[in-house]
C-alpha cells in the first residue's frame, strides 16, 4: 500500500500541502481504497511511505508521521512492516495499491455521496482510523466506545492559533481569542472551557485530550485534522464571514465546490 503525502504548490492555495490535505487525500482515501479490496486481495505485505514529496513545516510533517505510524501498526498491520521511500529510490513489487484522486475540496460525485451516508467509504475509513487510535492510546477509548459526545457540552477546548507563525501564508490567528474565552467562562454554567496550544502537544497528548472533548472553539486552519480524534457529535465552532469564508472553507456545512455543488462539507464525514 503506497501512501504519498505530496501536493505541489498552487497559485490558488499557497499552503495546499497543509496537514489537513495529507490526512484526507493521503491517508483516509488510501484507507478507504484498501477497505474496498482487502477482502479479495488479502493482507498488505508492505506499506510504503513517501514523505519526501511535498513541502511543509517539519513539525506538521512529524505529526503526520506519528499518525501514520499508528494507522500502519494498529489498522493495516502489514506482514513485513512499513518502509520509507527516499529520493532517487526505485522499489519493485508484483502488485501495488495506490489512490489517485482530486483534492477533497473538489470531491468527485462518488465521494460527495459518501459523506452523506453513514455507510460511505470515507465515513467507514474515519471510523476505522479512530478505532486504531483508540487501540494505540487506551485512555481514548471514548472514540469507539460510549457513542457520541453529549448534546449539552460540559467540557470544551479553545484554540486560536495563538502561537501561529506570522510568516505562514495564512496565519489565521484569532486576535481577541482570550477575550472571547474569558467571556464564555464568565457567562456559562456547568461548562468548563480550557484554552490549549496544539503546537505544544504530542500526538498522544492530543488524542487523550480531544477524545473527551464535547466542544471545540477555534479559528479556521489545518488543525481541522484534529477532527480525527473527536467523538461523533462533538461541536466544532468557528467565527466565519457569512456567505464568504463558510462557503470557501471545505470543512464547513455551507461549503460549495468550484462547480457550485453543496454537499455538507467534510465536517459531515467526521460526524461533527
Amino acid at each position: 500500500l503506497f501512501s504519498y503525502d505530496g501536493h505541489p504548490a498552487s497559485v490558488r492555495c499557497p499552503d495546499c500541502s497543509n496537514i489537513m490535505h495529507h490526512i484526507i487525500d493521503d491517508l483516509l482515501l488510501d484507507v478507504a481504497a484498501w477497505r474496498l479490496w482487502r477482502a479479495s486481495h488479502g493482507p498488505v505485505q508492505h506499506v510504503v511511505l513517501n514523505l519526501m514529496g511535498s513541502f511543509g513545516h517539519a513539525g506538521a510533517k512529524a505529526w503526520f508521521r506519528d499518525v501514520l505510524d499508528v494507522v500502519v501498526k494498529h489498522l493495516v498491520a502489514p506482514e513485513f512492516g512499513a518502509m520509507t521511500m527516499q529520493r532517487d529510490e526505485a522499489l519493485c513489487f508484483d502488485r501495488l495499491g495506490l489512490t489517485l484522486a482530486d483534492s477533497t475540496a473538489e470531491l468527485p460525485a462518488a465521494w460527495r455521496r459518501s459523506v452523506r451516508s453513514s455507510a460511505g467509504p470515507l465515513v467507514g475509513a474515519i471510523a476505522e482510523v479512530r478505532g486504531a487510535v483508540a487501540v494505540a492510546f487506551p485512555d481514548s477509548r471514548g472514540l469507539v466506545k460510549g457513542g457520541s459526545a453529549p448534546h449539552c457540552p460540559t467540557y470544551g477546548l479553545a484554540y486560536g492559533r495563538q502561537t501561529s507563525s506570522g510568516g505562514t501564508p495564512k496565519p489565521r490567528r484569532w486576535l481577541n481569542f482570550m477575550e472571547v474565552v474569558e467571556d464564555v467562562r464568565a457567562n456559562t454554567r456547568s461548562f468548563e472551557l480550557e484554552d490549549v496550544d496544539f503546537l505544544q502537544l504530542t500526538v498522544e497528548q492530543e488524542v487523550r485530550l480531544l477524545a473527551r472533548v464535547d466542544l471545540l472553539l477555534s479559528s479556521a486552519g489545518a488543525h481541522w485534522a484534529k477532527a480525527l480524534f473527536l467523538r461523533p457529535g462533538t461541536l466544532w465552532l468557528e467565527p466565519v464571514c457569512p456567505g464568504v469564508t463558510d462557503k470557501m472553507m471545505w470543512f464547513h456545512p455551507e461549503f460549495v465546490t468550484r462547480e457550485g455543488v453543496k454537499y455538507g462539507g467534510m465536517g459531515v464525514a467526521f460526524g461533527l
